[in-house]
């Protein structure tokens, strides 16, 4: 957020979920708010693939698991669900084209994370997903129009998440192929 001329208002951590970071300043465009979601997922891939290369040249097998803990968090994250990273790059994305489809597709990744709450029956998972769907409800459809991404722009994220999720898929693999 800093990068990018943001600022950071505060961060919060939820515990077993993760955290959010509350802007300072307005992202005045999509591609703003999709670098920044692209960046936690993106940065960690720094210390998973330390771990996984670590493991490979010690074969300590608690490297492998930290490595795996790493890579199924963010990939999880990854998955284009609202409010999750994946879901705040598929907003980006759609939101440079239909602002109002947008919206929909958010209330759709609430609902899918309440409904895997429901399925694994984990209010560790479906507190979050409360709590944004209560705040979605009581802004009403009121979102700030944020300046879209250019076609470029919207290629060039929309390609560097799917190689972010691959990366994280590799070294899935590559940790169920050596256990």
């Amino acid at each position: 957020m800093l990068m990018t001329g943001v600022g950071v208002h505060g961060i919060y951590l939820i515990p077993f979920f993760g955290g959010a970071v509350i802007p300072k300043t307005a992202y005045r465009c999509e591609g703003r708010l999709g670098f920044i979601a692209l960046m936690g997922p993106g940065f960690s891939l720094i210390p998973t693939l330390g771990l996984f290369a670590m493991y490979q040249t010690t074969g300590k097998i608690e490297l492998l698991e930290a490595a795996q803990m790493f890579a199924i968090i963010n990939a999880a994250n990854l998955l284009p669900i609202y409010p999750l990273d994946g879901g705040l790059i598929l907003n980006a994305l759609v939101g440079s084209v239909n602002r109002t489809f947008a919206v929909i597709m958010g209330w759709i990744g609430v609902l899918i994370g309440l409904g895997l709450a429901i399925y694994f029956q984990s209010f560790l998972i479906g507190i979050p997903f409360l709590l944004f769907a209560l705040q979605r409800y009581l802004s009403g459809h009121r979102t700030i129009a944020l300046e879209p991404l250019s076609l470029k722009g919207g290629i060039a994220l929309a390609l560097a998440s799917i190689a972010t999720m691959i990366l994280y898929a590799t070294v899935i693999r590559g940790v169920i192929s050596h256990v």
